[in-house]
């Protein structure tokens, strides 16, 4: 081990997952950041061939080398390879950013921990068909083999989940082991770490009340919005940016993934209500891609996009979004549960309003600068959209209280506290050793 005076000087950086969701868009933002301010580190960064277009602002850096894996997602291949790459560049640190943990490896740890949803709500997991729709037939085989390498490597968790249920039904004449996999691994991730790096204060909370973690072992590190995410005053520029993406002129936007923690139906309940009150009412854009059946939200959904009230945007850049941000009318995040949610800083920082669901996570990033409604209360829900609908943007929030509450949240401090673990991680694996 290379490190100096209790501070690292390589780093693994473990950023197989990149993407344009929220855990994706975290490890690519904070290596971005880390990367120029640590120049006395050399970053050892893992991804996938398809995740090199995520890293291209960092891929040329002096102090970064770039290690491929070619595995699929999920596979036991992936499993093995993860540690042999691991192996052929070691760090005096790694950090797994993206909730996995890989076997066969010795040095000390920081992980990031972006939530607990599955635990809390485990009927949320992916069945067993939409496994294998998304990962191959073998992956659940291959999630068994996982969590036998981890039990041979890291034993038992210190704190067992509290959370049983098992979601996903038989494949293959075998039990899908997801809840075990998910179970197992967030209590290795959170208890086997040397450091752990929550995304906000509501997941610090959860880490100490589900697995007994030491809160001093925690540090929250929030996320931010990307540089992009800025408010445009020139209205005409964004009326004119709208036209060309085909967005309407007035909407409510919703952006996220479709899965079931963001609460879709409540909004299209909602939307689907106040489209009825024979008033003119916004349009409602989606960002996000329906890949997933569930149920009533995709015929809600399929009902609204045939009759002309609802866009779908399935593909969309950062410099598309920013636009849809500062065009919206209000950004509309009806979640039952979330780590933190990106997408609320961003719209913030674009001075767009947002309405959220009252759930810890929103109320910590948005403050006072939040409008809330109950996850279970679509009357409420459809009220705030007719008032907001009759109302001009400042009308609803200011948008200097807005973009002031974003600008609480930076990647640069976030980077900052980052390389601040590092130092306290060798620390105390050094006094430990």
């Amino acid at each position: 081990m290379s490190s100096i005076g209790g501070s690292p000087t390589t780093v693994c950086f473990d950023a197989r997952r990149l993407g344009a969701h929220g855990v994706g868009r975290h490890a690519r933002s904070i290596l971005n950041h880390l990367v120029p301010l640590a120049h006395h580190l050399h970053f050892h960064v893992i991804c996938k061939p398809e995740g090199i277009a995520w890293l291209q602002d960092v891929s040329g850096a002096d102090n970064v080398t770039l290690h491929l894996d070619p595995t699929e997602i999920l596979s036991f291949e992936e499993c093995l390879a993860i540690g042999r790459l691991l192996s052929e560049s070691p760090g005096d640190l790694v950090h797994l950013p993206t909730q996995l943990i890989p076997p066969f490896f010795e040095a000390p740890f920081v992980v990031t921990i972006h939530d607990l949803m599955h635990l809390q709500y485990p009927s949320f997991l992916p069945s067993a068909d939409q496994l294998r729709e998304a990962y191959g037939s073998e992956a659940i085989r291959d999630m068994r083999k996982v969590l036998d390498t981890m039990g041979r490597d890291y034993g038992p968790a210190s704190h067992e989940p509290r959370a049983t249920s098992t979601a996903g039904g038989e494949f293959g004449g075998e039990e899908v082991p997801i809840s075990a996999y998910v179970g197992s691994l967030l209590p290795i991730l959170a208890t086997k770490a040397t450091l752990v790096l929550a995304v906000s204060a509501f997941v610090k909370k959860c880490l100490q009340e589900q697995f007994g973690v030491d809160p001093t072992k925690v540090l929250v590190v929030h996320n931010s919005a990307d540089e992009i995410f800025q408010m445009v005053t020139n209205r005409a520029q964004v009326a004119h940016q709208l036209r060309l993406l085909g967005a309407p002129a007035r909407y409510f936007l919703f952006v996220g993934r479709w899965r079931p923690h963001k609460n879709l139906g409540l909004l299209l309940k909602s939307y689907t209500a106040l489209r009825s009150s024979g008033k003119e009412i916004p349009r409602l854009v989606l960002v996000t891609r329906p890949d997933r059946d569930l149920g009533v939200e995709n015929a809600l959904l399929a009902q609204l996009r045939d009759d002309g009230h609802a866009i779908v945007f399935e593909g969309c850049d950062d410099a598309h979004l920013s636009v849809l941000y500062n065009g919206a009318l209000a950004l509309v995040a009806p979640s039952v549960i979330e780590g933190f949610d990106l997408p609320v800083v961003e719209a913030m920082a674009c001075g767009t309003p947002v309405l959220l669901s009252s759930i810890p996570a929103h109320k910590e990033v948005a403050g006072r600068a939040g409008i809330f409604f109950s996850p279970h209360d679509s009357k409420t829900l459809t009220r705030l959209l007719l008032e907001a609908s009759e109302a001009e943007k400042e009308e609803l929030m200011s948008s200097d209280v807005l973009i002031g509450r974003a600008r609480l949240f930076s990647w640069e401090r976030s980077a900052q506290l980052t390389l601040g673990a590092y130092q306290i991680a060798m620390r105390l694996s050094e006094g430990r050793s």
